[in-house]
């Protein structure tokens, strides 16, 4: 996998071609369930517009910072 900015965020590289074929799958069909064993996961598709200034600012604590 490509470069992890934080946890929650990773950002996908040319190397990563399979994923990236598995989230142009998610995209086609919105929402599934992937079955692992006993573990089932729900993958959606959801777009999310915010601006990096908005991400930084919401991850330094809001306007008064932390």
């Amino acid at each position: 996998m490509a470069n992890t900015i934080r946890p929650e965020f990773l950002e996908l590289s040319e190397q990563d071609k399979e994923l990236k074929r598995f989230f142009d799958f998610v995209r086609t069909v919105g929402k599934l369930v992937v079955t692992d064993g006993a573990d089932e996961f729900v993958v959606e598709c959801r777009r999310v517009t915010i601006t990096q200034e908005a991400r930084k600012r919401l991850t330094e604590g809001g306007p008064g910072g932390s």
